[in-house]
């Protein structure tokens, strides 16, 4: 969502330079411009009645009574991607922990993995590394983003 909005900001931004121009040219952006809003508006309803309905429904999607342990399905995908050359040393992309934690579950999504990383960073039991080169990281979307530092690799403490 904050991809949209970044993107929302930019063309905002060269409407209000296209808004220099004429009057039948700003009568058009304007009105694009609300067309565009309500259709926003619309779609964040959709999704405010989407997130009301999982909050108050009382029955347990099958993906959430199989992430009862996600640190656990996490520590696992971990352990068996250090078992690969690539991974000996231990440190280990996020994209790809995710993508070997969403083979044992499949409704994993990069939100739910970030929050449980953040909390066992937290709790010291691993360790978070920035990417050296931003630019040049695979999958930049399942990174950690952390004021003006993106956490790219996982290093459990006890191996």
């Amino acid at each position: 969502m904050s991809k949209s909005v970044r993107d929302l900001a930019v063309k905002l931004e060269n409407i209000e330079k296209k808004l220099l121009g004429n009057t039948s040219d700003r009568e058009q952006l304007l009105t694009k411009i609300d067309e565009g809003i309500a259709r926003l508006n619309e779609t964040a309803g959709k999704i405010n009645q989407v997130e009301t309905k999982h909050a108050t429904s009382r029955e347990v999607p099958p993906a959430v009574s199989q992430a009862h342990d996600l640190k656990a399905i996490i520590r696992q995908a971990y352990k068996d991607l250090c078992e690969e050359v690539e991974y000996e040393d231990g440190s280990v992309p996020l994209p790809r922990l995710y993508y070997q934690a969403r083979s044992v579950l499949p409704g994993l999504t990069v939100e739910a993995l970030h929050r449980e990383l953040l909390t066992l960073w937290q709790s010291q039991m691993l360790d978070l590394s920035v990417a050296n080169e931003v630019r040049g990281i695979i999958e930049p979307d399942k990174a950690i983003k952390i004021d003006d530092n993106t956490y790219y690799f996982v290093k459990w403490r006890n191996k």
